[in-house]
């Protein structure tokens, strides 16, 4: 076994033993965010048609917090009209391990392009677009996104000047592959981030995302997503700036 490795597994056990290390956090940072919408249609498929109305959406509530100097722990629960739902409950391990790396374990939005990540209430738009929206595109699991049990390991890799790379994997449970079966399979997900600026005016990142699931455990059948993504930010002035991102995917069965 390499030295890296055991240099690895020596960290956690340490960190795990840390006696003075004690999660004394009793008031974590609590948030409640709403999504009240109001819409206009003039398709006659949808109803109703050519009147406005009014939806409260959702409500989330958010707990985050340092459990120690090490670890974070966030919860983040959904309430809507008719359900109640633990969306994320996850811890972070940051620091304190070699070669930069990260661990994420738990129940989260999956890394896959930009938006996933992302709750709906922090786009910068107001409908999910259509090539990552799971109602229209179909192209990635989940009723609203890609959200899974995993565990997640990351490094950050400078490389020279302004440019670096992000690369993450996660060993994901599968369950929102297959959602309406009791058949346990594995689903994995890479993904590699590089960020750069542009002549020193306009911060970059391009990734590229690669997932794969069981959606039928039984048949043994599997499903391919793969995924790329562009951002930008242009200076406009001191206090103007303009984002662009792009996104491709493609899926096969």
């Amino acid at each position: 076994m390499s030295r890296y490795v055991w240099t690895l597994l020596l960290s956690i056990l340490l960190l795990l033993a840390q006696p003075k290390i004690q999660a004394g956090v009793t008031n974590p940072d609590f948030s409640a965010i709403g999504q009240f919408s109001l819409a206009y249609t003039d398709d006659h498929t949808e109803q109703p048609t050519a009147k406005p109305t009014l939806g409260l959406g959702e409500v989330e509530f958010v707990l985050d917090a340092p459990l120690n100097p090490y670890l974070n722990g966030a919860f983040v629960f959904s309430i809507s009209e008719d359900e109640f739902e633990i969306e994320e409950s996850y811890a972070t391990l940051n620091r304190g391990l070699p070669l930069n790396i990260g661990l994420k374990g738990g129940k989260y939005r999956i890394g896959f392009g930009r938006l996933n990540p992302a709750h709906p209430h922090t786009y910068p738009f107001i409908r999910t677009p259509h090539v990552v929206d799971p109602g229209s595109a179909l192209l990635l699991p989940g009723d609203e996104s890609l959200n899974d049990v995993g565990l997640q390991a990351s490094t950050l890799i400078p490389v020279i000047g302004n440019y670096a790379v992000l690369i993450s994997a996660d060993l994901l449970k599968g369950d929102s592959f297959h959602p309406d079966t009791t058949t346990a399979d594995f689903g994995w997900i890479g993904r590699i981030v590089n960020s750069f600026i542009i002549a020193d005016q306009a911060p970059s990142e391009f990734g590229l995302s690669l997932t794969q699931g069981t959606p039928d455990p039984i048949n043994k059948t599997k499903t391919l997503v793969a995924g790329a993504d562009l951002k930008t930010k242009i200076t406009i002035s001191p206090s103007l700036s303009a984002n662009s991102t792009v996104r491709i995917h493609f899926q096969k069965d």
